[in-house]
This record gives C-alpha cells, structure tokens and sequence, in this order.
C-alpha cells in the first residue's frame, strides 16, 4: 500500500528503523511541512509542540500518536487519514 502526498508516492512503514528509501512518515512530513512554506519553528508553533520533536518525527527517531497526528494533519492541511496511512499500513517490504 502506499500514499500520494503532493504527486510523491509513500510507501508506508511500521517499525522505526526501516530503511528510508522505502519511504516513511518522517519523509512524508517534511514534504508537506514544506509545501504548507512551514520553517520547521513556525511548524511547530502551528502544531503546539517543540521544534526537535518535528526534527525527531521527521528523521523516523519517533512516531506521533493520534492526538499529535490530527495536529500535525491539521496544521499541514491533509486530511488525518493521510496520515494514519503512512503511520499504520502495513509495509509489504519489511
């Protein structure tokens, strides 16, 4: 399964670790972190959190959980399940 964000095409994962080539929810967040023009300080005023737990999310070194990811998908202008996708599917390359 994977996910069109912005014509890029995901590939969802679920362990942290896998390889980002496969690509991962931290990719998918960077990309549309920066096609909202979001610096990643003002990304994380928007959202309400600090600016190295984006960084930390969007190297894959943490996951959100839902409350986060409904922020993240709110500030970022994509629906949740967008998201949730990239998060939760299961990866066929793992």
């Amino acid at each position: 399964m994977s996910v069109l964000i912005n014509g890029v095409e995901y590939v969802p994962r679920i362990r942290i670790g896998a390889p980002k080539e496969l690509g991962t929810l931290g990719n998918a967040l960077r990309v549309l972190r920066k096609g909202a023009k979001l610096s990643l300080d003002k990304a994380a005023v928007e959202v309400g959190c600090s600016k190295s737990y984006l960084w930390e999310l969007e190297h894959d070194r943490t996951e959100p959980g839902l409350r986060m990811a409904a922020c993240l998908a709110s500030a970022y202008g994509v629906p949740l399940a967008t998201l949730a996708a990239c998060l939760n599917a299961p990866n066929e390359h793992a």
